[in-house]
């Protein structure tokens, strides 16, 4: 259980840090 709570938390990290990173060129882009 705990493993399984541990790669969703990865999981949510990831797609998190993905949009970010999209935004910020889109962002910059855009400029």
């Amino acid at each position: 259980m705990i493993v399984l709570n541990v790669g969703v938390f990865l999981v949510c990290f990831a797609v998190a840090f993905l949009v970010g990173y999209i935004v910020g060129r889109y962002k910059k882009k855009s400029k």
